[in-house]
């Protein structure tokens, strides 16, 4: 059996080989500021089969958000929600992209963020699910889910 664990805002799966499943548990470590999901995927000789995605919420209350999001058509358009926010949007300090969240987790599109806040949609982005990943600096910052 293995278990894929996927935290807020990565985009790299972690995966875990559960050799002893008849224990009923394995151990995984979780940031407990970001919600996590969990797919178990079942191996024998008839093939595979792959769980409901099953999701963990934060464990700890985070800080205020500094930003909230608009969807508007083709775009998204970024508020930021503090005066903090504002000067890190003004000092071109961040970046964004899309990920597909059909299980693939592929980058979509990246960018800088402009100063005026606004996401443009990839114009051959297919209809699904997305995220809008808001990176500060390189570290991640937060997301916003969307369908198309």
């Amino acid at each position: 059996m293995v278990v894929e664990q996927l935290d807020e805002g990565e985009l790299l799966l972690y995966v875990y080989d559960v050799e002893d499943f008849k224990k009923g548990y394995f151990v995984a470590t979780v940031d407990k500021e970001f919600s996590t999901s969990f797919t178990v995927i079942s191996y024998n000789e008839n093939g595979s089969t792959r769980s409901d995605a099953i999701t963990i919420p934060p464990l700890a209350e985070s800080e205020a958000p500094m930003f909230d999001f608009l969807m508007l058509g083709n775009s998204i358009q970024v508020i930021p929600l503090n005066r903090s926010a504002e000067e890190h949007m003004s000092n071109r300090r961040l970046s964004y992209f899309f990920v597909a969240l059909d299980n693939s987790y592929v980058t979509l599109w990246q960018a800088l963020l402009r100063p005026d806040g606004i996401m443009n949609l990839p114009s051959n982005l297919p209809r699904g699910y997305f995220a809008a990943i808001l990176y500060e600096d390189g570290n991640h910052c937060c997301s916003y889910k969307f369908a198309r």
